[in-house]
């Protein structure tokens, strides 16, 4: 998969290299957030392969950068949603806030890059299934105040 972005000079680039993502979307009985956590936890050991290099330069020790994140909620459209569309999940709690939620995996956080032409390739091996991205990026001298989340 490659896409292209364009980027302020002044932005520092966080994306996830493999990650997961725990709730009780759909799930009967709810679960714990203990429970949310430690299914994740038992997942990540799935996380075979990483990569990542930026502007052909390979990023070491990749596996020393696992985060968790603190438990959070986010929020779903009524209608044509990722729960609904992508997981077929069309119970009542595909919609709206969702409470708890857990994400646990590997992320790299880059200092902001020189204006001008950048390529970040990332992925790796979760459950034997590859993910391979590559982001063309344009970076502007251009200063912004909004924030740059790059999601594979």
């Amino acid at each position: 998969m490659t896409r292209t972005v364009t980027i302020p000079a002044n932005k520092f680039i966080f994306f996830p290299l493999e990650n997961l993502v725990n709730d009780n979307v759909g799930v009967s009985p709810r679960q714990t957030i203990d429970t949310l956590v430690s299914q994740i936890d038992a997942a990540l050991p799935g996380v075979t392969a990483l990569h990542a290099s930026i502007d052909g330069r390979e990023v070491g020790d990749l596996l020393s950068h696992r985060e968790a994140a603190p438990v959070f909620s986010y929020t779903l459209q009524l209608t044509d949603n990722l729960q609904q569309v992508v997981n077929g999940i069309t119970t009542p709690d595909a919609t709206g806030t969702v409470f708890p939620a857990v994400a646990d995996g590997y992320y790299l956080m880059l200092r902001p890059l020189p204006a001008g032409q950048h390529v970040i390739k990332f992925g790796g091996v979760l459950f034997g299934g590859a993910l391979d991205v590559t982001y063309q990026v344009s970076v502007t001298s251009t200063r912004s105040i909004e924030p740059v989340v790059l999601v594979p």
